[in-house]
């Protein structure tokens, strides 16, 4: 079973994706903070990080360029979720080492999973 960390601070969206992806058989540990993510991230291996931009606290960003810093995490895919639909966040993600950017607004929750499943699949 595949351990996934979700890191969103909209709750009713957390808990559908937790739902969906546990349903998937995938275990997922929710952090609604990037500081509390990346706290979780140094307790635990993961196979795969989704990520939101905006967050309380530390931004989805500074969050990208930690995990991508520390040698224990480097490695790890990370699958961008957010409505930041501009070019400079895009961009900025790719550079960071970002595996995958989507616009929430713009695909439904078995796309999602889909892609979730593809990229753990690799």
């Amino acid at each position: 079973m595949a351990n996934i960390l979700l890191i969103e601070d909209d709750e009713q969206l957390s808990q559908i994706l937790v739902t969906r992806l546990t349903e998937a058989q995938y275990h997922v540990d929710l952090a609604f903070e990037g500081e509390q993510g990346l706290w979780m991230l140094s307790q635990n291996q993961y196979d795969l990080i989704l990520l939101d931009l905006d967050l309380p606290g530390i931004g989805g960003l500074e969050v990208l360029a930690k995990i991508k810093g520390k040698e224990q995490s480097q490695h790890v895919p990370v699958f961008i979720l957010t409505n930041k639909d501009n070019d400079a966040d895009l961009n900025k993600a790719k550079q960071l080492g970002a595996n995958q950017y989507l616009i929430k607004a713009n695909y439904n929750l078995d796309d999602i999973l889909r892609i979730v499943q593809q990229m753990l699949n690799k």
